[in-house]
């Protein structure tokens, strides 16, 4: 940890007043370095020391460990909501393949106060787009792209817990990635962001023969079925498969939807299926006014 901080930002990892910060680095007990024009830096490293040894919580939020400009860039993107900005940085991350550094970047962003929701659709899912795009035109070797794609998987499930979660509202959904879909990124992000909604999801994963999924409704009975399709149905079985689950779905007096970029041009009347989600904040959405889920605290019922 390299990283040189500001007086405000130390009081804010310590939850301190900046004056005591300052009275105790010009009293010698907090270590700084003062610049040519008298202001005062510290380093991380001796922060995370001082805190350790005299038991003081880093409550605040740690930035990630990147360069001096990165840090400006990032702090920049996240005050101004620079969705793009904040995007770009990560596809740069991502290509270091380092997991723990992605995922403290996911949790600098999720603690700044930005919706799981929209991180999913407006900062990982272009950044993931642009290493597909990337790869598809031979600028990335496999080993690259499935390096950046396992460091994203990996940083997500240590993110997950760090996601508040609502009340569970008693409804349950399954996710998963028809046969030869290699990838279940798309379901583990939909399965944590319906999970802070107050579902109980089970993510059934990568490459999931349709008929298994279908008999997994059948047996579970569960209220909504998502469906993530990366690469496009080829065979006119597959995609009859997929309208037998939407009306298996109906027949449950449950909800069915799918999305991803191997819909295509297909229709919500062409899949048998409630509707092509657009995005995870679409898809909670459309769940939420399907299931008729209101925002904010449910009415309480009076007693008789």
């Amino acid at each position: 940890m390299n990283s040189v901080l500001s007086t405000k930002e130390v009081a804010g990892l310590l939850n301190l007043a900046e004056s005591t910060i300052k009275r105790w680095a010009d009293d010698g007990n907090l270590l700084c370095i003062k610049t040519l024009g008298g202001h005062r830096k510290f380093r991380m490293a001796d922060i995370v020391k001082f805190a350790e040894e005299h038991r003081y919580p880093l409550t605040g939020i740690l930035p990630p460990p990147v360069s001096q400009s990165r840090q400006d860039q990032l702090s920049l993107g996240v005050n101004s909501r620079n969705y793009v900005l904040l995007s770009e940085i990560l596809f740069e991350e991502l290509l270091q393949a380092d997991r723990n550094r992605t995922y403290e970047f996911l949790a600098y962003l999720y603690k700044h106060h930005i919706p799981f929701s929209v991180i999913a659709d407006e900062v990982i899912q272009p950044a993931m787009a642009q290493l597909g795009r990337l790869w598809a035109e031979k600028k990335l070797n496999v080993d690259q792209e499935h390096l950046a794609t396992q460091a994203m998987q990996e940083a997500l499930i240590r993110l997950a817990p760090d996601v508040h979660k609502k009340p569970l509202n008693g409804l349950s959904m399954v996710c998963a990635c028809p046969e030869s879909e290699r990838h279940d990124l798309a379901t583990r992000i939909l399965a944590c962001a319906f999970e802070a909604e107050g579902w109980t999801v089970q993510n059934i994963g990568a490459n999931t023969p349709l008929q298994v999924l279908t008999s997994y409704v059948r047996t579970h009975r569960v209220r909504a079925i998502c469906l993530s399709i990366a690469a496009r149905p080829r065979r006119s079985g597959n995609l009859e498969a997929i309208r037998s689950i939407g009306k298996l779905a109906r027949s449950q007096g449950g909800l069915f939807f799918v999305g991803g970029s191997g819909v295509g041009r297909e229709t919500p009347q062409s899949l048998h299926c409630d509707f092509v989600a657009s995005s995870v904040t679409d898809a909670i959405r459309q769940t939420r006014d399907a299931f008729q889920l209101k925002p904010g605290p449910k009415k309480r019922e009076h007693p008789k």
